[in-house]
């Protein structure tokens, strides 16, 4: 199934994450609130390390959506996009749960699309630029060079 990733910063503090898989895309507005694209830098570099399962927040006001991704297989990711009415993360009880994707792609995939959306972040804003736009939080640039560099591992084995 295709997979595609995008992270556009706009004014101070807000950014528009665009994730497509197969047919299907949802919009995410994103605030400086929570450092999503560092969450979401770490989450897929833990994933290609091992890990079997990571989620990522991408937070609004109000509510905040989570990009679950789920290792399958060696190669294959489970990718699920649910809304949460409210900040689910910092232990608020929504009263709205919807899910805006589903489906699977590949690991590799997955990679490199962030890698890419990182990239054109990088190159548009640089680091003083998008700082000065998100406010809060640096740009992630260790965490850009570790998904560059590292070679993606299999899951660990279930006994």
């Amino acid at each position: 199934m295709s997979f595609r990733f995008e992270y556009r910063l706009g004014e101070a503090g807000w950014a528009l994450a665009t994730i497509a898989l197969g047919g299907r895309k949802t919009s995410l507005a994103v605030s400086y609130l929570h450092d999503s694209l560092r969450d979401l830098a770490s989450s897929v570099r833990a994933l290609c390390e091992g890990a079997p399962a990571v989620t990522v927040v991408f937070m609004d006001e109000p509510g905040e959506a989570h990009l679950r991704l789920r290792r399958l297989n060696d190669d294959r990711v489970g990718i699920e996009v649910i809304w949460y009415s409210d900040w689910k993360s910092r232990g608020m009880n929504p009263s709205v749960k919807e899910r805006r994707l589903k489906g699977s792609t590949t690991l590799a995939k997955v990679r490199s699309q962030v890698i890419a959306a990182l990239r054109a972040v990088l190159t548009e804003h640089g680091e003083a630029g998008y700082l000065e736009r998100w406010i809060a939080h640096p740009f992630p640039t260790e965490e850009l060079r570790a998904l560059e560099t590292l070679q993606p591992k299999p899951p660990p084995q279930q006994h």
